[in-house]
C-alpha cells in the first residue's frame, strides 16, 4: 500500500514552471518548502540527522494532501544519545548526493543540522 503521493520532481514535471502558472507555482513551491522544513524539524525532534536531503526525498502524503513526508532514511544518523548530543567525530566519510552536499561534507567534517538545511538550498 502506498502512503505517499507525488514527489517534488514529479510535481515539477507534471505542472512545469511556465510563465502562465508562475504565480501559482511560486506559491505552491513556497508552501512545499515550509512543509518540507517542518518534516525536517520532526526528524530532528526524533534525534536524527538525514544527511541526504534532496528534492526527491519529499512527497505529498495521500492521507492529508496538505502534509509533506520525508522519505529515504538510508543515510540517517542519530545525533542524540541517552546523555544528550553526541560528540563530533574527527573525520567523516562522504555521505549523500554530490549535487546536494554542503561544503562540510567535502572537507570530511562532522555532519550537523545546519548541513541538512544547506542541502535544501542546493
Amino acid at each position: 500500500m502506498t502512503l505517499v503521493g507525488i514527489s517534488l520532481p514529479d510535481l515539477k514535471k507534471k505542472h512545469g514552471f511556465s510563465e502562465k502558472i508562475q504565480k501559482l507555482a511560486v506559491g505552491c513551491y513556497l508552501s512545499f518548502a515550509i512543509k518540507a522544513l517542518n518534516a525536517i524539524r520532526e526528524l530532528y525532534e526524533a534525534g536524527c540527522l538525514d544527511r541526504d536531503i534532496n528534492e526527491g526525498n519529499f512527497a505529498i502524503t495521500l492521507a492529508d494532501m496538505r502534509r509533506i513526508s520525508l522519505l529515504d532514511f538510508s543515510m540517517c544518523r542519530r545525533c542524540k544519545d541517552k546523555e544528550g548530543i553526541r560528540l563530533p567525530r574527527r573525520s567523516v566519510a562522504f555521505r549523500g548526493s554530490v549535487g546536494y552536499a554542503p561544503l562540510s561534507y567535502h572537507t570530511s567534517r562532522e555532519h550537523y543540522r545546519k548541513d541538512d538545511l544547506e542541502c535544501c538550498i542546493y
